[in-house]
């Protein structure tokens, strides 16, 4: 099935034009999934990804004897390229984004579905920062407040419209397994509309 921009106008945001696409495209462009079934196999992969994360930020810490953002974001890095991946998603890293002031922000990645479209941020900081600062400066500096994740590799925060929806430590498996889950299914609202509003059709 194939819905068109003059009959099922996707929402604004999403700042499509290249015209048609299979509805099952626009849909798994927002949640970065292929059904039920696949969100399974995802669920069961979660857990192993977070824990090759854990492995290799220990390898990271140990051989480089350093925490600095640069060396040890590495292993950040992979788990969410790995996650996205089993989702249809693209990691972009240093991802140019223009706020609301008309200003140019580079958040360290963001995950692009194949439309393009940016719906999930990340940026990472040193451990040695104070990290609640740090996100306040980046938002001041205009990053997007709708999905994005920051890391210290201590600590995660998820941002999900300008609000802290979820904090942990990078230390607790079944947490962090949770703050991920929320991040890649995040939908907003205008979307999660649009697709009751197409069901019904």
């Amino acid at each position: 099935m194939t819905f068109r921009a003059a009959d099922n106008r996707l929402p604004e945001i999403c700042g499509w034009t290249g015209g048609s696409v299979p509805l099952e495209t626009y849909f798994a462009m927002e949640r970065g999934s292929q059904g039920d079934r696949h969100d399974a196999a995802c669920a069961h992969g979660s857990g192993i990804w977070c824990e090759h994360y854990l492995n290799e930020l220990q390898t990271l810490r140990r051989v480089s004897g350093t925490t600095r953002e640069s060396r040890v974001r590495e292993a950040f890095k992979t788990l969410l390229k790995d996650w996205g991946k089993s989702r249809d998603l693209i990691f972009i890293p240093q991802y140019e984004y223009q706020t609301v002031q008309k200003t140019r922000v580079y958040p360290d990645g963001a995950l692009l579905h194949e439309l393009r479209v940016p719906l999930r941020y990340w940026e990472a900081k040193d451990e040695e920062d104070d990290l609640e600062k740090e996100i306040e400066k980046k938002f001041r500096k205009g990053y997007p407040q709708d999905n994005i994740i920051f890391d210290d590799s201590h600590e995660v925060v998820l941002i999900q419209k300008k609000q802290e929806v979820m904090c942990c430590g990078v230390q607790e498996p079944a947490q962090l397994q949770r703050l991920l889950e929320l991040f890649f299914g995040y939908e907003r609202a205008e979307i999660a509309d649009f697709r009751k509003a197409v069901r019904r059709q």
